[in-house]
């Protein structure tokens, strides 16, 4: 039995619309956890001032010269980087001799391309990608088209994930404003998994 052309055409059209909302609510969800992400961020900053016995201002300083260190031990780079997939489609991940962390598909996906060595670096790290040139290694990585907005604000979260599930330092994910970014690796170092 053959379906008339008038309801095949509704299906169509009635799919295709089903499609376009899931793809917008996929944005929305995105952008909500990017803003959970910041406001947790925040009052986990806000919850450590609130318990330090210092004055604002030397609060500020304190905070400002444990960042600096922050980023000064992250120039260093790491030597081990496993980021081993797993069945559920999470990945779990460890660093150095860190503890062993789960990130999501896209976030391990996106740690594995910012660790990939491009050769543009003065450096021992791998080297830096432009923002291009991490969307389109992403893109082939996880076979999904990424806007260049949603791999930045995947930065920013993958930074979040590195702190509070792994621990570890979330200034390894190195960002230069005329090169790009990368994952504070070191050229010789071991890449596990993936």
């Amino acid at each position: 039995m053959q379906e008339n052309p008038t309801t095949e055409r509704k299906l169509d059209n009635r799919l295709r619309q089903l499609v376009e909302r899931q793809k917008a609510l996929i944005n929305r969800i995105n952008r909500i956890e990017v803003e959970a992400d910041s406001i947790a961020q925040e009052l986990d900053e806000l919850a450590g001032d609130h318990t330090l016995p210092l004055s604002r201002p030397a609060r500020r300083e304190k905070k400002s010269e444990d960042l600096t260190l922050l980023r000064d031990i992250a120039e260093e780079g790491v030597s081990y980087l496993e980021i081993k997939p797993r069945s559920d489609g999470l990945a779990d991940v460890r660093i150095e001799r860190g503890k062993v962390f789960t990130l999501p598909p896209v976030l391990a996906d996106l740690l594995y391309v910012l660790a990939i060595d491009s050769g543009r670096a003065s450096d021992e790290l791998v080297g830096f990608k432009t923002l291009s040139e991490v969307t389109i290694l992403l893109h082939k990585k996880a076979n999904k088209e990424f806007t260049r907005r949603s791999v930045t604000q995947n930065i920013f979260r993958l930074r979040n994930e590195i702190r509070r599930r792994g621990g570890a330092n979330p200034f390894l994910i190195q960002t230069n404003r005329r090169l790009g970014f990368r994952f504070a690796l070191r050229r010789k170092a071991v890449v596990g998994g993936q």
